[in-house]
């Protein structure tokens, strides 16, 4: 399973590049196709609807989570519109797009530092087999597109700062690595694919009971352990008792360590990842 999403600058509200929040809840890495040229030529045509999206481009690429890939091999339409504008078409950024757009099936791997991208094009993630063919029907293509829908969809001003700290959190460093391998094992199994999202959500659904239960449990017990040990603990901190202080302590963390215990045998535990998602940043739009 890639670890890489490759995109163009497509035109549109509904373009892939507008809408980066949620790819980047999934991919470590998404390379865009004339990223530089095209911040380029928006910086000169100076849209002021424009302006917080290149803000928001510039910033996201600075934290390395975006990467401008523009071989030499390949035209830029978008730097050379930049270069001679403002002689340029009226429609310059949609003529670009779709030069690009045909550009996308002459990419080669090696022109990305982790071959084996997964092409994002209007949402839909498709396995890109080989340098030169798309094969959008492939069993992994499904697999990934199902697996990429159940994720939510950011509200548009949710921070880019929020989705960046959720990907640098270690559980879910974690999380999305066992998801990337399910992904992996499940693409490799005949399974229609109304039966895989079924999976997906029974997964889910799994894993939500079982840790709702278990933080239940683990409430209450916590709850109990404050009301029974607050008494000892006003009289030992006056007897300076701290042996007895510090083992209440302790108790309390080792409720959380049973909770962490509880996750990672969670059954479901696979798609752990796009559960805390859900959790963070709402329901999926699909």
């Amino acid at each position: 399973m890639p670890g890489a999403a490759l995109t163009f600058p497509e035109s549109g509200p509904d373009a892939v590049v507008r809408n980066l929040k949620r790819p980047a809840l999934l991919f470590e890495q998404i390379y865009v196709l004339h990223l530089e040229g095209m911040l380029a030529l928006l910086d000169k045509l100076r849209s002021e609807s424009d302006l917080q999206f290149i803000a928001d481009l510039e910033w996201v690429l600075g934290q390395g989570i975006l990467r401008s890939t523009s071989p030499v091999e390949l035209t830029n339409p978008f730097q050379e519109a930049a270069n001679a504008h403002p002689r340029i078409i009226e429609r310059a950024f949609e003529y670009s797009s779709a030069m690009s757009e045909g550009q996308i099936a002459s990419v080669r791997p090696e022109w990305l530092a982790e071959p084996g991208a997964v092409l994002l094009y209007s949402r839909t993630p498709l396995y890109l087999r080989s340098p030169q063919e798309i094969h959008p029907s492939k069993p992994k293509a499904d697999v990934l597109s199902i697996a990429f829908g159940a994720f939510p969809e950011p509200e548009q001003d949710t921070p880019w700062e929020q989705i960046l700290e959720f990907r640098r959190d270690p559980d879910s460093v974690s999380q999305a690595l066992a998801l990337r391998r399910w992904i992996s094992r499940i693409s490799h199994e005949s399974i229609p694919e109304k039966e895989i999202s079924q999976e997906i959500e029974w997964l889910l659904h799994e894993y939500e009971s079982h840790m709702r239960l278990h933080r239940m449990k683990l409430t209450m017990g916590t709850l109990e352990t404050i009301v029974v040990s607050f008494g000892e603990f006003v009289e030992n901190l006056v007897k300076l008792k701290f042996g007895a202080i510090a083992k209440g302590l302790f108790s309390l963390e080792h409720r959380r360590i049973a909770l962490l215990e509880a996750e990672s045998q969670a059954p479901g535990r696979e798609v752990a990842y796009i559960a805390q998602a859900r959790k963070i940043f709402g329901t999926t739009r699909d």
